[in-house]
């Protein structure tokens, strides 16, 4: 969870709306953010103090009974001749009336608000990462990171991992210039909890830190269902898993993760630098395939077409 997310959901959050799972990752987030603990009780205050001017603000008796005493003399003057009549009654209509039209504007604007709120955490609960794939993130880092740690030549993407998906070849050049202060130990394909990930192996001083690129699909969605976008709108999301940090970004397509031992604080700088060019680039690449894959289809579409056309000519 980043910042953005966190104040998306701060009013659910407030009003007990969230799911278990969600409110832990804003109460994790809480913890590590010194800002968004500062928003979090300024929005508390703000709703109590709210609440109690609601309170505070009602007609006493003595004013209720004032307002009738007047409201009756108006109409027994009403009555008299030469006056004009329902003086009070109209400018107490013409400002109820204006009073209700700026209440309906009041109304749908929070209403309008209200709805685009729902809808925006909708898409944002549909990218949630699945506890599921942090899981085989922060095991797969536990496991197999360690092998490469004293590993003195670093070794870059191999062949063999630009075969098994394309996007992969060069990862370890495109994380490079973020990836200052760190030294590549290795780079290749493994498969943990039966996932397959890229795996780039770092350290940093003594600490290893791991940049993985998996298959964003249903088993790594908290929903089970993978969405239909770029991935953009789910930001960078942060989650613990036993001593580990994990913080990931998402594309359309696969989800880019950088793992470690080090604080959340420390690791999503780490993400920042590192993960998000690779969602870039994953990014590009995917809109290039979509293109593709769309003028293949309208092509084959043209030459049917031109094919069925063309069956009374061969005939």
């Amino acid at each position: 969870m980043d910042c953005r997310n966190f104040k998306e959901m701060l009013d659910s959050f407030l009003s007990g709306e969230l799911l278990v799972e969600t409110n832990h990752s804003v109460l994790r987030h809480v913890e590590l953010c010194d800002a968004c603990r500062a928003e979090l009780a300024a929005r508390r205050r703000l709703r109590v103090s709210l609440r109690g001017a609601c309170r505070q603000e009602t007609m006493g008796a003595d004013g209720h009974a004032r307002l009738r005493e007047r409201l009756r003399a108006e109409a027994r003057r009403g009555g008299m001749v030469g006056v004009k009549k329902t003086s009070v009654f109209a400018r107490l209509f013409s400002m109820r009336l204006r009073l209700a039209t700026g209440a309906a504007i009041v109304a749908l604007v929070i209403g309008g608000a209200y709805i685009l709120s729902r809808v925006s955490q909708r898409s944002i609960y549909a990218a949630e990462l699945s506890s599921t794939l942090i899981s085989q993130a922060a095991g797969d880092h536990d496991h197999c990171a360690p092998q490469f740690a004293d590993q003195e030549q670093p070794e870059g993407m191999d062949e063999a991992a630009a075969k098994y998906d394309p996007a992969y070849a060069d990862l370890d050049k495109i994380a490079e210039v973020g990836a200052h202060g760190m030294r590549l130990h290795a780079a290749h394909i493994c498969s943990f909890g039966g996932r397959n990930f890229a795996h780039l192996v770092y350290t940093r001083g003594d600490q290893l830190i791991s940049l993985m690129v998996t298959e964003r699909d249903a088993r790594a969605m908290r929903q089970g269902l993978a969405p239909q976008d770029d991935g953009l709108r789910a930001g960078l999301q942060q989650a613990l898993r036993d001593r580990y940090t994990v913080s990931a970004y998402q594309t359309a397509k696969r989800v880019v993760l950088v793992v470690s031992a080090l604080p959340g604080t420390e690791n999503r700088p780490l993400a920042e630098r590192v993960a998000a060019p690779i969602c870039e680039r994953l990014r590009r690449l995917e809109a290039y395939s979509s293109e593709r894959q769309a003028q293949q289809r309208f092509l084959r579409s043209l030459m049917a077409s031109l094919g069925h056309w063309s069956d009374p000519m061969n005939d």
